[in-house]
């Protein structure tokens, strides 16, 4: 009777000490933090350094959603309709030498190839690494022009896609800031620097705090934290689209139109608010008609501002800030082609 006490007690034991470490693994993991959204690279020697020619060129590469957010869905403010992309172009390469069509879609205007994932989830509790995507894709070597021993290339990998930004931080409400009446207070009206990001590559790094009689203003930061482009997610396609119902999107490498000074370091205002209420209306600059707010090389902010009415107690409540925005990155590889030995 006795050893069986023992083992239940055992049994016990050994199940707490199973559901803590589960439950101590679920609180370390941390979504909204860091300064990547989807991330690229070629997997090792896919494509290889170097290769003969009259062979065929093979590549394999990883795209990993790195940040909190899915890529590719992002909420249109403007329309209240979708805009949506997560697509990818390789380029650089000479069609002289490079003579087979790569494996895949291709821009029947710039004759580049694509191809697109139409989501690609962010990281979340129940996947701490996010959404992951392998694509293959090959082409084929034609031969050196006489007298070229080699050849080396860099091929471009182009990712354009759609993300978002949210920040939530908590902040002192305090309805007598300046009030001679001496009086405990729960808080303490005073500025908020945000570290280490919110899971996207577009940051609210500060938020400043002013208060006055009767109203409270916000000055809150941004920064492109991440390795690409920022660009207008509401004004970055073409008129005309490919013949899958794709947008050709002015961030493709090959655009003529490109990505130019009125599409680029602009992001949307989707939401500020400070506990239940909405003040988004309040928030300037933005460009009139529309919640665009401008960056300049890769920072900015606005001013928000709430009315504070009635009580005279302070008290903590969360501001929560909501961006989207597209954005664009690159990598390379080089390759060398090498003339097949006859």
């Amino acid at each position: 009777m006795k050893e069986k006490l023992i083992l239940m007690l055992l049994i016990v034991l050994l199940s707490i000490t199973a559901c803590q470490r589960v439950s101590t693994k679920t609180q370390d993991t941390k979504v909204y933090t860091g300064t990547e959204g989807v991330v690229m690279r070629f997997l090792p020697d896919m494509p290889p350094s170097q290769i003969y020619s009259s062979d065929t060129l093979n590549f394999n590469l990883e795209i990993k959603n790195k940040g909190a957010y899915d890529a590719g869905t992002v909420p249109n403010t403007e329309s209240g309709s979708y805009t949506k992309f997560l697509k990818f172009y390789i380029s650089g390469y000479d069609k002289s030498i490079f003579t087979g069509d790569i494996d895949g879609g291709t821009d029947p205007i710039f004759g580049n190839w694509f191809f697109w994932e139409p989501e690609l989830e962010g990281k979340s509790e129940f996947n701490p690494e996010g959404g992951i995507v392998y694509k293959d894709f090959s082409t084929k070597i034609g031969t050196l022009p006489e007298g070229m021993d080699s050849f080396k290339t860099n091929f471009l990998m182009t990712a354009c896609y759609t993300y978002e930004t949210l920040a939530v931080s908590s902040v002192c409400i305090d309805p007598v800031p300046y009030s001679t009446v001496a009086r405990e207070k729960a808080c303490a009206v005073s500025d908020v620097s945000l570290s280490g990001g919110q899971g996207a590559p577009v940051v609210i790094t500060r938020i400043e705090e002013e208060a006055a009689k009767g109203k409270v203003r916000f000055k809150i930061y941004f920064e492109n934290k991440g390795n690409g482009k920022i660009f207008d997610m509401t004004h970055s396609e073409r008129s005309a689209k490919d013949s899958d119902n794709v947008p050709r999107l002015k961030c493709n490498p090959y655009s003529e139109e490109g990505l130019g000074y009125d599409d680029i370091d602009k992001i949307t205002l989707n939401k500020v608010s400070v506990g239940s209420e909405d003040i988004t209306s309040s928030c300037k600059p933005v460009r009139e008609g529309s919640s665009t707010i401008r960056l300049i090389d890769g920072r900015g902010f606005i001013i928000c501002e709430k009315t504070v009415s009635g009580g005279t107690s302070a008290f903590l409540t969360p501001l929560e800030i909501k961006l989207s925005y597209g954005y664009t990155s690159s990598i390379q590889k080089e390759v060398e082609i090498l003339k097949t030995l006859e």
